[in-house]
């Protein structure tokens, strides 16, 4: 079973510090990112979707999360991603139950 609450459009921001001051260095637009995501299953998550299950329905919370515009060069969305699932699980936000 899977909780979401409502998905919206979210930008994202790597820093620097230059001359002093932190500055945003690259950006990228994430749509449809859903405030809460949380999944709970009666075994284990691997257990109980496999790999295609989970590519074509997008239920882990690593599927959920994915680039409006995946065709800027130059951007590493990998780490994007990571980023924005590392800081929502801290919150409590995405969770695998």
């Amino acid at each position: 079973m899977s909780v979401s609450r409502d998905p919206y459009s979210l930008s994202l921001f790597t820093k620097r510090v230059k001359f002093g001051v932190w500055v945003n260095q690259e950006a990228l637009e994430i749509g449809a990112v859903p405030s809460f995501y949380a999944v709970a299953t009666s075994d284990r998550f691997s257990e109980v979707i496999n790999d295609t299950e989970d590519l074509h329905h997008k239920i882990s919370i690593e599927r959920i999360v994915g680039p409006v515009d995946e065709t800027m060069e130059g951007v590493n969305f990998q780490s994007f991603n990571e980023a924005l699932i590392r800081i929502r699980k801290v919150q409590e936000l995405f969770r695998l139950l």
